[in-house]
């Protein structure tokens, strides 16, 4: 089984195009940088946001039983591509991208690495 810092290593090895990926697991935040990148967002502003995706997903659970559980989102913003996977029980991965990304394709090869880690959705 993957440990999160695997998982995030693992994914970061994906494309030199992902710039950030954490994993939001019961309050803690695991997270790396892709090497030589300057962040936007300060580690306050970041745990920040985590919470706050967290409580979209929630949000968007209470929909869940008309059209379905969310598989992943993503959002394109002016700078960059963030994607929200949900993973098991109250962990969320975020990930941001450059808009020079392929974040569909990204997103699909990640999830393949959390159906293989110990950390998938139940």
């Amino acid at each position: 089984d993957m440990n999160q810092y695997e998982i995030i290593e693992k994914c970061l090895n994906i494309s030199p195009k992902i710039r950030f990926v954490g994993i939001y697991d019961d309050g803690q935040l695991y997270h790396k940088t892709q090497n030589n990148i300057q962040t936007y967002l300060s580690p306050s502003e970041t745990e920040r946001s985590c919470i706050q995706a967290l409580l979209r997903y929630k949000t968007r659970l209470l929909l869940s039983d008309k059209i379905g559980k969310p598989l992943w989102s993503i959002t394109m913003y002016e700078k960059l591509y963030r994607v929200t996977i949900p993973m098991r029980r109250h962990a969320l991965m975020l990930l941001s991208m450059e808009l020079s990304s392929d974040p569909i394709g990204i997103s699909t090869e990640i999830i393949e690495i959390i159906n293989e880690s110990n950390l998938n959705l139940e």
